[in-house]
């Protein structure tokens, strides 16, 4: 058995562990409490062994304190968090690709299954070190790519060249995915309008599973909500699922500092949400 968790805050992770007592035993599960089932999911793991829970994107190591070295089964836990491990946990520093798997990586969703040619990847090549080789980084630059095949990986390189003063201050990553932000939301805005502000929206919200129908106030009619959720699928800027949305910190906190102190709005950049802020 492997299950993912939410790890955001412990109201996440009971919430995942909630869950995974739905999956295994619905028929009870469905009418019980989320404290209820999260304690049958903990008893079920101390029952059985060869089980794996992935913690992912953890805000605070003391949270997983209850279920490190639980029973006859594994954890691993994904953070930002280098430090305030306990001293039982192996921990492992991730750096980014290196250079041949970035530019494989980038050629993947710029061509899909198509071999690129030798200039296209001596290009590619140039792309992926001007991201740093980042993951989420070269995946939209990619997914632009691909939606946009007559603009070309050395001219896209350009305009992103040229973004790199205008990307706000902030650490690397940050900058990095800015300049990659600024491009798409362009490209966005000019074709619709409904897809950035969907985008805007959902960088005030919980980053992880957001509910698709809260976000029914951002558009008039259910099928525009869910074509432009599907836009910024295509474009790798959020991940989806039938009834959930999820977005990248990292493109959240390049929104946050695309915005004025104020939240004011301009035509091509909307403000702060109103009904759905709270």
């Amino acid at each position: 058995m492997v299950w993912w968790i939410a790890s955001g805050s412990p109201a996440r992770i009971e919430q995942s562990l909630a869950d995974l007592a739905l999956r295994l035993i619905p028929a009870w599960a469905d009418s019980a409490s989320t404290e209820a089932r999260a304690a049958w999911a903990m008893m079920w793991l101390q029952w059985h062994p060869r089980w794996l829970l992935v913690f992912g994107n953890v805000e605070d190591p003391a949270d997983l304190r209850p279920y490190i070295g639980t029973a006859d089964g594994y954890v691993i836990a994904t953070s930002r968090r280098s430090t305030g491990w306990p001293t039982s946990a192996v921990t492992l520093a991730l750096d980014v690709l290196d250079p041949a798997e970035a530019s494989k990586l980038l050629c993947r969703y710029a061509f899909g299954g198509n071999p690129p040619a030798p200039r296209q990847m001596q290009e590619a090549q140039a792309l992926a070190a001007d991201l740093g080789q980042l993951p989420l980084a070269l995946e939209q630059a990619g997914a632009y790519l691909a939606q946009n095949p007559a603009i070309g990986i050395d001219r896209y390189r350009r305009r992103l060249i040229g973004e790199l003063d205008k990307a706000p201050d902030g650490i690397d990553p940050e900058r990095t995915i800015a300049r990659i932000w600024s491009q798409t939301v362009g490209t966005l805005s000019k074709r619709d309008h409904l897809t950035v502000s969907v985008l805007y929206t959902l960088a005030w919200l919980a980053p992880d599973d957001i509910p698709v129908e809260l976000m029914a106030p951002v558009a008039d009619d259910s099928d525009d909500l869910h074509e432009g959720l599907g836009i910024l699928g295509v474009y790798c800027m959020v991940s989806l699922t039938r009834n959930t949305v999820s977005v990248h910190r990292l493109v959240q906190a390049v929104i946050w500092n695309q915005l004025p102190p104020d939240g004011t709005a301009s035509a091509d950049r909307p403000g702060r949400p109103g009904r759905l802020e709270a």
